[in-house]
């Protein structure tokens, strides 16, 4: 059985890196991957990976942002309770 390449779950990117500390099954996200690479460094559990165009599938460094765990949560709160504009 082939395993290999990137294949998409839940919208984001993961990628064949079995040599990868915090793979899973052998693959790792690949937003994750290009923020560690632009930082030299592994990230912690703690750290999140935020897509600033929403897009998941964007990757390149320019759309990227590190953010605490609790930061991004919060984020991402903040936007499900903004009200809806009203009419007119």
């Amino acid at each position: 059985m082939w395993k290999g390449g990137k294949h998409l779950k839940h919208g984001y990117v993961k990628v064949w890196c079995p040599d990868h500390p915090h793979n899973h099954l052998g693959y790792i996200y690949e937003h994750r991957l290009v923020m560690e690479t632009y930082l030299g460094r592994y990230l912690t559990r703690q750290e999140k990976v935020h897509h600033l165009d929403g897009d998941r599938t964007n990757n390149v460094i320019e759309n990227l942002e590190l953010i605490h765990d609790e930061e991004h949560t919060t984020y991402h709160n903040n936007l499900r309770k903004k009200p809806s504009r009203p009419d007119g």
